[in-house]
């Protein structure tokens, strides 16, 4: 068998494995729904989220909120490294070899 085609069947077997492993469970075996819900519930969950609208007002609650999340972690992470880098006596960055610049613990011991 041709490399390509097994690096596309072998994933696409398992994934059909674990399909059936999946609908056997919640059939036969009586996995409660609210552990495992059934196959065909979590594609109609996905068809009404999805297609139908529900998940799409929320997305950008959720996006501005990430987004937000972000500036404010980076605006922190700026000025702690201003603060300490007035706080510590560490050599310019010129000073440093190009190997320091890649090993931050390294350059922060380099006296």
């Amino acid at each position: 068998m041709n490399e390509n085609l097994k690096s596309v069947f072998y994933p696409l077997l398992l994934l059909l494995a674990l399909l059936a492993l999946w609908v056997v469970a919640v059939r036969n075996w009586g996995v409660p729904n609210y552990i495992l819900p059934s196959f065909e519930s979590v594609l109609a969950a996905l068809r009404r989220g999805y297609i139908e609208g529900a998940f799409w007002k929320d997305f950008g609650y959720t996006m501005s909120s990430m987004l937000i999340g972000y500036v404010c972690g980076c605006s922190v992470a700026f000025v702690t490294t201003m603060a300490a880098a007035k706080v510590t006596r560490l050599p310019p960055v010129s000073a440093l070899k190009p190997t320091e610049l890649v090993s931050p613990i390294r350059a922060c011991t380099w006296r």
